[in-house]
């Protein structure tokens, strides 16, 4: 399943990260979600990593999501798995990403009660949001799925998001041939209106997950939330609660402990589609066309 030149390369970082000689001794095949292959990885140390790779990563794939990772772990507050190493394809290896293996039991800690679990979500998120930045954005670009997405700083959420989220996704539905002339010019009509749409969000940047739908939340070996697979960047927090709401998964509780922490303006339900339209022309890109026709009645929603 993987090349003695991966194993080569991944055994190296793990005696770097553990301090010594590491073999890999047996390979567990997992899932590894739509776009990437994934393994468990049982060592001759005893402990087990997580490994991730993708033959067709663009360059910086993997990378970046490691910094997206780091970030979010830096926080303090929910569990994120901790990125050991990451790297680019090479001649002889797929991109792969190494992290630690968070369904291992943690000594000392016993497993959380389930209903805890939704409680403790809230409230972390809540947290990190409350982690802000001076500016939108990221010190680098990343990937949203397989989809670049770009993260220049602006001082403005309003040309953040339309330029950089929505207006970046359009142009590349638009350069695949994928939008048809009126899907066009509605397109035009719902960016040109986000300035009344947007004008009342005066928040400060907040970190946010940036694809936060239930399968990116799993539960630890000690039934604790863990936050996986981000594509991180600095926006208005409401963008990450939108899509918790987009594929459900997250329950009441999830949401009241969030309020509780940390309140919502009284206008984000008027807000909330306008930011989930970027993930649904984002599932137009990568899944199909079928998504256009959710995209274009939620544009014609707010423009008439």
């Amino acid at each position: 399943m993987l090349s003695s030149f991966l194993i080569h390369d991944v055994e190296h970082a793990l005696a770097e990260y553990e301090g010594g000689s590491v073999t890999i001794e047996r390979i567990l095949s997992c899932g590894g979600g739509c776009i990437n292959h994934a393994a468990k990885l049982l060592t001759s140390t005893g402990r087990s990593y997580f490994l991730k790779w993708n033959h067709d990563a663009p360059p910086t794939f993997f990378i970046r999501e490691m910094e997206g990772l780091r970030e979010l772990r830096a926080c303090g507050v929910l569990r994120v798995p901790e990125a050991i190493a990451a790297s680019d394809t090479t001649e002889q290896t797929p991109a792969w990403l190494l992290l630690e293996d968070v369904t291992a039991p943690t000594p000392g800690n016993e497993r959380a009660a389930q209903t805890q679990f939704s409680e403790t979500l809230g409230r972390g998120l809540a947290l990190i949001h409350q982690r802000h930045a001076s500016q939108f954005g990221f010190h680098a670009d990343n990937f949203i799925g397989s989809t670049p997405q770009p993260n220049p700083w602006c001082g403005s959420w309003l040309e953040f998001f339309r330029e950089w989220r929505l207006g970046h996704i359009i142009r590349l539905l638009t350069g695949q041939g994928r939008l048809s002339p009126n899907q066009i010019k509605l397109s035009t009509r719902f960016l040109n209106k986000l300035d009344e749409l947007l004008s009342a969000v005066v928040e400060p940047p907040s970190l946010l997950h940036g694809d936060l739908w239930g399968g990116n939340v799993m539960s630890d070996a000690n039934g604790s939330p863990t936050l996986i697979d981000p594509a991180v960047y600095y926006g208005h927090r409401e963008a990450d609660l939108a899509m918790t709401e987009l594929f459900g998964g997250f329950d009441a509780r999830f949401y009241a402990a969030y309020r509780e922490a940390y309140p919502l303006d009284t206008e984000y339900r008027d807000r909330r589609d306008i930011y989930n339209l970027y993930h649904i022309l984002n599932h137009a890109l990568l899944f199909g066309s079928s998504y256009l026709l959710q995209a274009e009645r939620i544009m014609r929603h707010y423009v008439g």
